[in-house]
């Protein structure tokens, strides 16, 4: 009840609660294994333009743990799945293949 009165005590809880950093390190790792095949797939059947699949998955992570303050912040309303949507139309048009 707190956490959702005050934005610096709930920014605060999520970023140093070691049971949440736990999750967050598991999902991070599910995270990246998964965009790995998909960014590899994809750069093999040329649909995506990558030079450093590594560095592009941790880009991508950064920006998602970015937003993600927002989302819990907003309880994932309407605009933060807007948000979300152009952030993905954003990411997979930006590394398509120009022909």
């Amino acid at each position: 009840k707190i956490a959702d009165n005050h934005h610096a005590f709930k920014v605060g809880f999520i970023q140093n609660d070691k049971v949440i950093i736990k999750l967050r390190k598991r999902f991070d790792n599910f995270d990246k294994s998964f965009l790995k095949q998909i960014i590899s797939e994809g750069k093999e059947k040329k649909i995506f333009n990558v030079n450093n699949i590594d560095i592009t998955i941790k880009n991508i992570q950064i920006a998602l743990r970015g937003m993600e303050i927002e989302f819990i912040k907003n309880k994932l309303n309407e605009d933060c799945q807007k948000q979300l949507d152009n952030f993905l139309d954003m990411i997979s048009t930006g590394i398509l293949q120009i022909s």
